[in-house]
């Protein structure tokens, strides 16, 4: 039996999974970062590893394959960011992964570059030269998905849970705020949220637009560690309510809107916001947690809002 199987290298579902992992982690992730971009990213980057090793010990897949899903499993848990750390610190470099153990739902895609046969070709020296060319293509497709880019901004929404569930209610919007304050809770109407600004490389720097004035504005993370940027967020109305008691949990803040229309006003779930140590039980226990801090919130607060 053959110890290598280059042609996997030319497989058409392999070469479309590499692509969209390039696509998605050059452009997708950064133009529409959200939950199906960073998904994307650990089935295609599964699925093309998990080929892209096959094809040079095509004898030992089953080895193989155990051992990618037990480092990635490994990988996205605090565990490895001890080498992370090592790594960068070493030779310069801007290792990074998100923590979020919802990625687990890819691994499967590892058994499936088991199903995927060598595709049966004549080598020539022009199919040779595409293997060799594909071989690169995916060396910089696996360093850049684990490395930042040089200049990376996105506003900080970590520590929070997005729900937009909706509960009919008889009370009007006059009258929940009524009900909120004889429950002597403190709250705001407002229209915005902030979130903190994080950005990679660089400097950032401000001024008016056209502006004549040279005299830019620059915040540099590196220097100033103790500065801050918000990014502002423009929403539609609601109501924020600030360190909310809800039983065995106390909640930083709960976002929730009041819609009326001509049959029924309804009140939506919007935001959970997290301490350090509910996000940390959130990371562990994605699903169970998010259901857990709905019912909590439900019971001590949306039920006496109907």
């Amino acid at each position: 039996m053959e110890t290598r199987k280059p042609q996997l290298l030319l497989h058409p579902l392999f070469i479309f999974s590499l692509i969209i992992l390039l696509v998605n982690d050059s452009y997708w992730k950064y133009e529409y970062h959200n939950w199906l971009t960073g998904k994307l990213s650990d089935f295609a980057g599964l699925f093309v590893l998990s080929v892209f090793l096959s094809a040079f010990f095509y004898k030992h897949r089953p080895f193989l394959y155990f051992a990618i899903a037990v480092f990635f499993i490994w990988w996205k848990t605090p565990l490895s960011q001890p080498l992370i750390d090592l790594l960068n610190q070493t030779f310069s470099l801007k290792l990074s992964r998100t923590i979020d153990y919802s990625d687990y739902i890819a691994i499967p895609v590892v058994l499936a570059a088991h199903f995927l046969k060598p595709v049966q070709i004549h080598f020539s020296l022009p199919k040779k030269l595409a293997v060799y060319f594909i071989f690169v293509v995916c060396l910089f497709a696996f360093s850049s998905t684990t490395c930042l880019r040089k200049f990376y901004i996105e506003p900080d929404l970590s520590k929070r849970i997005q729900y937009r569930k909706d509960y009919p209610t008889r009370l009007s919007h006059a009258a929940i705020l009524h009900r909120l304050d004889s429950m002597q809770l403190n709250y705001k109407i407002d229209s915005f949220t902030m979130a903190p600004l994080n950005f990679y490389g660089g400097s950032f720097l401000i001024r008016k637009r056209d502006s004549l004035d040279n005299n830019w504005m620059i915040i540099d993370p590196k220097q100033q560690e103790d500065t801050l940027v918000y990014f502002r967020i423009n929403e539609h109305p609601y109501i924020a309510i600030y360190n909310f008691n809800a039983g065995e949990e106390t909640f930083p803040q709960i976002n929730i809107s009041v819609y009326n229309d001509a049959k029924e006003t309804t009140i939506r779930l919007e935001t959970i916001f997290l301490t350090d140590y509910q996000m940390e039980e959130h990371r562990y226990k994605v699903s169970k947690t998010q259901n857990r801090f709905r019912r909590l919130v439900e019971k001590t607060l949306i039920r006496k809002l109907k």
